[in-house]
């Protein structure tokens, strides 16, 4: 997992650092808004930590973030704000999660790894949905190519496979007597039905078990 992580304390960016590593993520440091912006769009992230930083609120961050194409990584947001208000908003502006990091926190380290350990199951379960709803997406693409194609070929093998046939028959109905000639056409006649029912077998492909497909017989034609 590849993280990015935007703190201008040098403490909290090295608690920050160990704690998301400890846990297995790739992590890389930057510095500055433009840069944290630059390098989500550029390098496609997971997970982006940042610390509030003077030019921009972290509210407004966020909402960047979140203006990025597919809707950026998973936010964590370090901040001192334990207004119950504000830290609403900066969920509701795109933060994933947040962390309180007060000054001077001597149990700072403990809970940095505790809440890696959470945000990194939950960003590895946002991978597996994005990747299952990608598959849904191909699989129904595909489908929606057999389908036509289903369709195409019951066209393009029935109608000369009719024609086959209303010969066949009339051609057997010209024979009075048996013979050669009678036991291959019972043969043309017998093999162009075993293809009439493939193309049947295909085309209850496209319905569902429960639908009722009526099979066409050919020779009645």
């Amino acid at each position: 997992m590849r993280a990015l992580l935007a703190a201008a304390d040098a403490l909290k960016r090295d608690t920050m650092r160990d704690a998301f590593a400890s846990v297995g993520c790739e992590v890389r440091i930057v510095d500055g808004v433009d840069a944290v912006l630059d390098a989500i769009a550029r390098e496609s992230p997971d997970l982006v930590v940042f610390d509030e930083h003077p030019d921009v609120s972290m509210v407004d961050l966020c909402r960047r973030v979140r203006a990025l194409p597919d809707g950026g990584p998973f936010v964590l947001a370090l901040t001192r704000d334990v207004d119950d208000e504000r830290l609403a908003l900066l969920l509701d502006a795109g933060a994933d999660d947040y962390l309180l990091v007060a000054p001077g926190d001597p149990v700072l380290e403990g809970r940095a790894r505790a809440r890696a350990r959470v945000v990194t199951r939950r960003v590895d379960e946002r991978l597996a949905r994005r990747r299952a709803e990608g598959t849904l997406e191909r699989t129904e693409r595909l489908l929606g190519v057999g389908d036509a194609v289903s369709a195409g070929l019951q066209h393009e093998i029935n109608n000369p496979l009719a024609a086959l046939l209303a010969h066949a028959s009339l051609l057997e109905q010209g024979l009075h007597e048996p013979g050669e000639e009678r036991e291959l056409l019972g043969v043309i006649v017998e093999q162009a039905h075993r293809i009439a029912d493939v193309v049947r077998r295909i085309a209850a492909l496209r319905y569902p078990e429960d639908s009722e497909f009526v099979p066409d017989d050919f020779a009645d034609r």
